[in-house]
């Protein structure tokens, strides 16, 4: 069967025009007495009709069927024509009916080109995912495709495009990326009639019914009526929710990862592949103590970090050129930093490609290797003075006199680990033998084993170093006397206990020591002998003195009118040269009994002492009109009279020494680090600077006998007494103005 489409194009093309031709034909001949001059206005109102139906071919039609009704109804039957006039008026309505058709075939064509052009264009705005609508100056939804309607919540578009504008605004609020409510002035569309031009907002839209919200982009274009006026406006929705997520997420990634790169304590930095600065981070910044904006944008070379040397902008611009290239570039490079100081950076720069694989920018990092590259200077420095030292102290094992060794304890066996050379030439065997873990059982002298096992047991216990002697046998079977030194240390991984030490050969020692011995009781022999003649000369010696000057004395005194002058002074010379054989064996029994009394150590204040020897001297103080003057003494610990002594005889010296002025005597002291220095000053006749080492000899005098008494022993005795105590003693003198004699004591 026939399409309805096909019935309805045969209608329209034959039907109609026969319809149409017989209607004016029938109406022409009713109102024929009326229109018989114009026979062709209603043929012609038919042919509009058919043509308005079916196109210039139904139009045709009509008018053929017009001419032929008109011909055989109205002129004359048969077809004939009478006139040129039918003729021609018959020719002149069928070219109007050719024209009349191809003006309503062309109206039809167009009319169906933009039905078809209107429906191809809502299938596609129907299909288009983002929404369309358009509205006039008022805001009235003239338009509204569907997904428009899926974006506003509306079911169809009578839903919306009854609506007036109003509710819409109570139903919908709008808000922009910080939460807060926008006016809908804002929306595009007020901007479009407003200015003619192209607008377009990004806002977030919830509705109040539904409780729902969404971000939307809409862009809005006007559509200008002829006069040049915004007449309607056209606006695109697009839901942009999923992607403002994903942007919100996105920049929450990218302004965590800045902040991360931010706070990382790494140089990181974006170039262009020509070497421009496109962004740096923050420790970059801060540690260059810069402006961000004074180092983006430009050449990194000409920045702070690298300007200041051009080594620094050359290597950077290797590495830029290598990486722009395509390579992975590694490098340490020296940067400065906030007050010029200067940092080493391990730097990495790496190019980041574009889909078309071209470099697009490159990436550059660094750290901060400084303390590391000190760290590994110091470390070569120390390894190469590790190896001198090695060196040395090989050199020092190697010439010592003695035997270097480390062994370790197995089983009770002592199984050596090192031994220095110097073991092969001081008993003779060998390297081999001595890594013999038998070795030592092998070589002690029996006598000694007990007594070294339970010292090596000791040493252990307390870990602390000791010296034990021993005697071996050596290769030659001979007794040697030995002396190690050693100390036990434990490893901290093994947990093996080792020993080190030394050995040294003590045969020369030994004998010296014997040696020494026989000597030294030979000088106790000989001091009991001198006690003995100290003894012996204190009493025996000055028996005779004291005769020989009781019978002088006896013969001046029975005979002394038989005496002249002569023999008077004769008997004094006697009995004064006996005196002073008595003070000198007087002195040197003091001096001798400096070093063999027995030393009574106590603390007491040295001002009691001088005070005590002032007593002593107390006549010949007075006599002589001496003033003494003393500093605040400290408290020393030593033997009171000897010390009691030592100011006597310094003052006594003095005073002996005078010059022909008031005798003035000052005594201070001075304290060093470890000792106490006193000092006796003088005004006396002074000594020359070459006798001021020789008055502390013994019976050393540099003034004639007769000039001053006294026996050159008193310093000698203050000499020795200020030794005893590890001290020391001295003069500093100027002929003629003073003399200070200077002594030292110990403070503890």
């Amino acid at each position: 069967m026939p399409s309805r489409k096909v019935l309805i194009s045969l209608f329209e093309l034959l039907v109609v025009p026969i319809l149409t031709s017989l209607l004016a034909l029938g109406m022409t001949l009713v109102l024929w007495p009326i229109i018989h001059d114009s026979q062709f206005v209603l043929f012609t109102l038919a042919v509009t009709v058919s043509a308005w139906r079916g196109g210039i071919r139904a139009g045709l039609i009509s008018a053929t069927l017009a001419i032929i009704a008109i011909d055989y109804y109205l002129v004359i039957s048969g077809f004939i024509v009478q006139d040129v006039t039918n003729i021609f008026q018959s020719s002149i309505f069928f070219l109007v009916a050719v024209f009349i058709s191809w003006l309503e075939n062309n109206r039809m064509v167009a009319e169906r080109t933009a039905r078809e052009a209107r429906q191809e264009l809502e299938t596609i705005l129907a299909t288009i995912a983002d929404g369309i609508s358009v509205q006039d100056a008022s805001g009235k939804v003239l338009y509204i495709n569907q997904a428009a309607l899926e974006l506003t919540s509306f079911g169809n578009p009578q839903q919306i495009l009854n609506v007036p504008a109003e509710i819409l605004r109570q139903r919908y609020t709008m808000h922009d990326s910080n939460g807060l409510p926008m006016d809908w002035s804002a929306l595009p569309r007020f901007q479009v009639f407003k200015t003619g031009a192209v607008s377009e907002i990004n806002f977030e839209l919830r509705d109040a019914q539904s409780l729902k919200s969404r971000w939307m982009h809409i862009k809005a274009a006007p559509i200008f009526d002829p006069q040049g006026k915004v007449r309607l406006a056209v606006n695109i929705f697009r839901d942009i929710t999923e992607r403002q997520r994903i942007e919100v997420t996105l920049r929450m990634q990218q302004q965590r990862q800045r902040k991360i790169i931010d706070n990382l304590f790494v140089f990181v930095a974006i170039l262009t592949p020509d070497g421009t600065l496109f962004e740096v981070n923050r420790t970059s910044i801060e540690l260059a103590d810069v402006n961000y904006k004074d180092v983006v944008g430009r050449p990194v070379e000409e920045t702070y970090w690298w300007a200041y040397s051009p080594i620094a902008q050359a290597q950077v611009r290797d590495a830029i050129k290598r990486a722009a290239a395509g390579e992975q570039v590694r490098y340490e490079a020296r940067i400065q930093i906030a007050n010029h100081q200067e940092i080493t950076i391990d730097f990495r720069m790496s190019p980041l490609f574009n889909d078309n694989n071209e470099v697009e920018l490159l990436i550059s990092s660094g750290i901060d290797i400084t303390e590391q590259v000190a760290i590994h200077k110091e470390r070569a420095d120390l390894l190469i003075a590790l190896e001198a030292q090695k060196n040395r102290l090989g050199r020092i094992i190697h010439n010592l006199p003695a035997i270097v060794y480390e062994n370790y304890h197995d089983n009770g066996n002592q199984v050596v680990t090192f031994v220095s050379p110097r073991a092969e030439n001081m008993l003779g065997y060998t390297l081999e033998e001595w890594y013999d873990p038998q070795f030592w059982a092998k070589i002690f002298y029996p006598p000694d084993v007990e007594r070294v096992t339970q010292e090596v047991l000791e040493i252990i216990k307390t870990g602390e170093p000791r010296t034990v002697q021993f005697r071996v046998f050596n290769k030659n079977g001979q007794v040697v006397p030995l002396e190690s030194t050693s100390m036990v240390t434990t490893d901290a991984v093994t947990k093996r206990m080792s020993s080190i030490g030394v050995i040294s050969d003590i045969t020369a020692r030994k004998t010296n020591e014997e040696a020494l011995t026989y000597y030294a009781a030979q000088l106790h022999r000989s001091n009991l002998e001198l006690q003995q003649f100290a003894y012996i000369a204190s009493h025996d010696l000055q028996e005779p003195l004291r005769m020989v000057t009781s019978y002088l004395q006896l013969i001046e005194k029975r005979y002394g009118d038989l005496l002249d002058k002569d023999g008077h002074e004769f008997i004094g010379f006697a009995v004064d040269g006996a005196l002073r054989m008595k003070k000198l064996i007087n002195d040197l029994l003091t001096y001798s009994r400096v070093q063999s009394t027995d030393q009574k150590w106590d603390s007491f204040d040295v001002q009691s002492a001088i005070t005590t020897a002032q007593a002593n001297l107390k006549v010949q103080l007075e006599e002589n009109n001496v003033e003494i003057t003393l500093d605040a003494m400290p408290t020393v610990r030593a033997d009171q009279s000897q010390i009691v002594q030592v100011f006597q005889n310094l003052i006594n010296n003095a005073v002996k020494y005078r010059r022909e002025i008031p005798c003035k005597i000052h005594i201070s002291v001075k304290k060093d680090e470890n000792y106490w220095t006193f000092a006796v000053q003088d005004n006396g006749i002074g000594i020359e600077a070459q006798y001021l080492d020789r008055i502390f000899v013994l019976f050393h005098r540099i003034f004639r006998e007769g000039d001053n008494p006294g026996a050159g022993i008193g310093l000698s005795i203050c000499k020795k007494i200020v030794e005893r105590y590890n001290g020391r003693i001295w003069a500093e003198s100027e002929v003629g103005v003073d003399t200070t004699i200077y002594f030292t004591l110990p403070i503890a």
